[in-house]
């Protein structure tokens, strides 16, 4: 996207598999006011590994308007694990999980005029090919209340956006962690966070009123910070990036000149199931970055660093699907299973420029 275009905030999203939405009657996004955007652009995602020539893109977004204004604004909160390479998946692992955290202090600072909070009436999961669970977890002052939103039996090729059957209440300081529960078992090397359809994502979009300053409130984990999973005293190059291919080991000795990707694949027994869980905790635990996007600006990192907090009290976490009595009762919507025949992955974004 052209830097001129980088001023903007997210209306709606999209994903293969998914239907019309309709805001709650009592719900609405403005449009024609002083404040509102001048222009709207719509950006898609697609997705065609057989480069097959036979596909013809029709797709569009019908907004309905209407003059009579409801109640509420409306505004949107994506939250996850930022799409870059510190999500790092391990080679042939069924039941792998990643972290993406809104931290605290995102939700306290751009909250900090609404002391009485938003309301969250509606999500939408995000991940690719290798996700099978997605929760959104809230957790307020180091203890855990209900899911936001759930699905135990997420498919890639129905991403539905999902009303919430309880709205539920986001305060000042609450935060909100997206986990997404990978099967790599399809795979013999590495897969890392990226926009491509075999790269992944972990990402929820969650709709509320009245709107917020924050449009993404999202986290990184550090690649450096987890390369001790390869041995002791391991010496990394400085440069100030996640990519794996970029950074490289200068000792020990025997790694030295190797990339991070190179490490991480060739030094590390990933069938050792002690070393995965480990690799997974430390993912979850060591210090991270928060990057968290202030409506209609460019995107800037409210305090940089910041070690994961300690739940006091987590809720209990069962696999049973709600069809069948999943405990606990999450605010969100029970899991929907389906089967799709599309082959082009396409995502859209509808973004509105001031």
């Amino acid at each position: 996207m052209p830097p001129e275009f980088r001023c903007f905030s997210t209306m709606f999203a999209w994903a293969i598999g998914g239907g019309a939405f309709y805001f709650p009657e009592h719900t609405g996004y403005p449009l024609g006011t002083e404040v509102s955007p001048k222009f709207l652009i719509i950006e898609t995602h697609f997705d065609n590994p057989q480069k097959r020539n036979d596909y013809v893109d029709a797709s569009g977004l019908r907004l309905t308007l209407t003059t009579k204004l409801r109640r509420y604004d409306t505004g949107i909160l994506q939250n996850g694990h930022i799409v870059n390479d510190g999500e790092i998946i391990p080679p042939g692992v069924a039941n792998f999980k990643t972290v993406g955290i809104c931290p605290s202090q995102c939700t306290s600072q751009a909250m900090a005029s609404q002391p009485q909070g938003v309301k969250v009436f509606a999500a939408l999961l995000h991940s690719h090919l290798l996700g099978r669970k997605i929760h959104v977890r809230h957790i307020r002052n180091g203890t855990e209340l209900p899911l936001i939103s759930f699905d135990n039996e997420y498919d890639f090729n129905y991403q539905e956006g999902r009303m919430l059957e309880k709205e539920v209440t986001l305060l000042p300081g609450d935060e909100i962690r997206t986990e997404c529960v990978t099967d790599s078992t399809s795979r013999t090397s590495l897969t890392l966070g990226g926009e491509s359809t075999n790269d992944e994502m972990c990402i929820s979009v969650l709709m509320l009123y009245p709107p917020i300053n924050l449009t993404d409130c999202s986290s990184s984990v550090i690649p450096q910070n987890v390369v001790d999973i390869a041995g002791p005293n391991m010496d990394i190059s400085e440069e100030q990036t996640t990519k794996l291919n970029v950074l490289h080991v200068l000792g020990p000795a025997q790694f030295a000149g190797q990339s991070l990707y190179q490490l991480f694949n060739s030094s590390v027994n990933w069938k050792d199931d002690v070393t995965v869980r480990r690799f997974e905790t430390l993912l979850a635990t060591r210090p991270r970055y928060a990057s968290c996007h202030m409506a209609g600006r460019i995107g800037y990192s409210v305090h940089g660093l910041f070690v994961p907090s300690i739940i006091v009290e987590p809720l209990p976490m069962e696999n049973k699907d709600l069809c069948t009595g999943t405990t606990p009762q999450p605010s969100g919507v029970s899991s929907l299973m389906a089967q799709s025949i599309a082959y082009v992955f396409m995502a859209v974004f509808l973004m509105l420029f001031r």
